[in-house]
């Protein structure tokens, strides 16, 4: 499936809808494109997938749980420039965990608001 050097190119760079900078482009681009030609069986169903992969990762994006683990690693990163796999898991779960704590307060007073009503 000989894809020339440049077939990243073609791909449009992902980005949040919301975000003034793109996420994924140049060299991890090439990366994705490359694996993708080694587990698809045709340069058509290449392109498929990868334009599957770049429409599932905007809906993820759109996701409050995945943009606030998006936020919280941008942030510990700006701050430390590198993070370990630990301490970046370690982001990733305390990002959901106030996130779910937000939704759950947000949600017992909806109830109690609803039960005095």
């Amino acid at each position: 499936m000989g894809r020339s050097n440049d077939a990243g190119a073609g791909a449009v760079p992902i980005k949040h809808p919301e975000a003034s900078h793109v996420l994924l482009t140049g060299s991890d681009l090439s990366w994705i494109c490359d694996l993708a030609e080694v587990i698809c069986g045709s340069e058509d169903e290449t392109t498929a997938y990868i334009e599957w992969l770049r429409q599932r990762t905007l809906v993820l994006l759109e996701t409050p749980a995945v943009w606030a683990c998006v936020e919280a690693l941008a942030s510990a990163l700006l701050e430390h420039k590198t993070l370990s796999a630990q301490r970046a898991r370690r982001i990733f779960w305390a990002a959901q965990e106030r996130l779910l704590e937000n939704q759950l307060r947000a949600w017992e007073k909806r109830v109690a608001r609803d039960a005095v009503c």
